[in-house]
Order: C-alpha cells, then structure tokens, then sequence
C-alpha cells in the first residue's frame, strides 16, 4: 500500500455499506475512483477488497446523533479510538482521515476545542486530517479554517459556510443506488491553495 495525491478530476463514494469484491469491483466499473468508509465498521480484509478491486480509499468518522456537545476531553478518547481503528484495519499514516462534524449543540469554543484535540491526537500518530463539514457544525467559515491541525475540508450536501481555503472533497446532493449499493457520490477537487485529498493506493 501507499499513498498518494487524490487524482483530479475523480468521482467516488462513501457509505456506511460493507463492500464485497462484487460491489467493489462493480462501482469501479460505473467509474467511481475512491471510496469513503468508516473507520470501527472497516476491516483490514474489506481494506483489501476495495484496494484489490482498483479503488482508491480514505477513511472517514462516524457522526454523533444530533445534539450532542463536545469537550476537549472527548476529544482526545474519540482520537484515541481513532487510531485503534486504523491500525486495526491496516490503514497506513499519512492518508487523510475525516472527522466528521455535524449536529452539535456545543457553542464554537467547545467545538473549536473538540476537533482540535481530536485532530492532534490523529496528526501525532501520523495521519492526515480533515473536517467533514455538516448541518450544525457550530462554526463559522472563518472559524473552520482557523483550527489548527486540520488542513483540509469536506463539503457535505447540506447548506454549510465554506472556510476560505474552500473544499477540497465535495459530497453531491441526494443519496443513490448505483451498481446495487446505496452511496453519496463525491468529486475531488482542488482547494484555493492547492491541496487535494490524500488516498491510500494498493
């Protein structure tokens, strides 16, 4: 495995669905190039699968049921947990691994205070990491681009202020079904300084 410089134009997937070799390699045959999945549900066997069927990947957090309010300290465990993850899966440092933000009803301190934690614990034990930006995120464009550790941003399909570096991922509205497997569909793109997403490779 090894990493590298998400390819621009690409078109991929994310989903909470566990990929076979046949939804794998079907979704590459419609032209997807990545897929997104998350980390606690992903295994290094699947790891294989998506690899094996020529697909890029990156991992991605599972959200918090709406409402809920961050701390520094939960930041930090959800970090820990992070990396338990990967490294249970065999997902190599250095790939961008997403938080996901969305739901919060922490005031921006918290928040800021919740993804910086969580972030620097990720960027210690070596991986890249970005924001996926949802619906109640609790903070501004300015604020989202502002926190340290996180250099790249992932625009959901809701309504949300986009830091000013922009997005680099970009999720497309509507949920679908293709090739058999329910998906969100997302364009690689690159961001106002630059930066693409980086993907781990077989």
């Amino acid at each position: 495995m090894q990493i590298v410089g998400a390819p621009f134009p690409a078109v991929g997937f994310d989903t909470v669905v566990p990929m076979t070799s046949e939804r794998a390699s079907a979704l590459k045959a419609v032209g997807m190039t990545f897929a997104v999945r998350y980390l606690g549900s992903i295994t290094a066997e699947e790891l294989q699968i998506i690899l094996g069927a020529g697909l890029l990947f990156m991992p991605v957090t599972f959200s918090r049921a709406v409402g809920w309010v961050p701390t520094p300290g939960m930041g930090t465990s959800d970090g820990n947990l992070d990396v338990r993850n990967l490294k249970a899966a065999g997902i190599p440092q250095g790939v961008t691994t997403w938080i996901d933000l969305e739901g919060t009803a922490g005031n921006a301190q918290e928040v800021s205070a919740w993804v910086i934690e969580r972030a620097t614990v990720l960027n210690n034990a070596g991986y890249n990491t970005g924001l996926y930006v949802g619906a109640e995120c609790g903070l501004t464009g300015d604020q989202l681009y502002a926190l340290p550790n996180i250099n790249r941003y992932w625009r959901s399909l809701s309504d949300v202020i986009p830091p000013s570096c922009g997005w680099c991922l970009m999720q497309a509205y509507k949920t679908i079904t293709l090739a058999g497997t329910e998906i969100d569909v997302d364009y690689v793109q690159y961001d106002y300084e630059e930066r693409l997403p980086m993907m781990v490779a077989s």
